[in-house]
């Protein structure tokens, strides 16, 4: 797929970016055409000067288009009848969740994103809490869902938690 400078995308590494220019680059013998990713998302508090570079021959793998607030819509009543999985051996289920978010299909990093936070509340509810792989790998998940959502369905980005819990738990 071909992207323009100011298209929204979702970085497979998560968060929504904008397309801020093309660049090329000079990499050994190659001239290589890059896109050029800011985050949507700015702190505009802090100079934030991130920017991503995608190659234009790996774009398919490593950036995708946001959903549509049809497809964000279906996605969401799919998500809502998935079970929750869980291993308890840490292990096991760090492999397990890195596979599926690295599938980069949607309703798995849903499925994940969806097992997380509902161990997470179970947790909360014994006075315990996720540890830290966990709890990364929940916030990771979140940050992209969250943004893309935001923007998908036009709802404040400090709003989407809450909808979609409401929708998926």
């Amino acid at each position: 797929m071909l992207y323009s400078v100011g298209d929204k995308v979702i970085h497979f590494n998560g968060g929504v970016f904008i397309i801020s220019d093309f660049k090329v680059m000079n990499c050994g013998q190659n001239n290589i055409k890059y896109y050029c990713l800011t985050p949507y998302y700015n702190d505009t508090s802090k100079k934030n000067t991130l920017v991503v570079y995608v190659p234009e021959g790996k774009a398919n793998e490593l950036i995708r288009p946001l959903l549509t607030k049809d497809e964000a819509e279906c996605l969401i009543r799919e998500i809502k009848e998935i079970e929750p999985i869980w291993f308890n051996d840490m292990k096991e289920r760090k492999n397990t969740f890195d596979d599926l978010v690295g599938t980069k299909k949607l309703k798995e990093i849903y499925t994940v994103f969806k097992s997380l936070y509902v161990q997470q509340e179970k947790l909360m509810g014994e006075n315990k809490s996720l540890n830290l792989l966990d709890y990364d790998c929940l916030n990771k998940v979140k940050k992209g869902i969250v943004e893309e959502l935001s923007i998908s369905l036009n709802i404040p980005l400090e709003n989407v938690e809450k909808y979609l819990i409401e929708r998926i738990i």
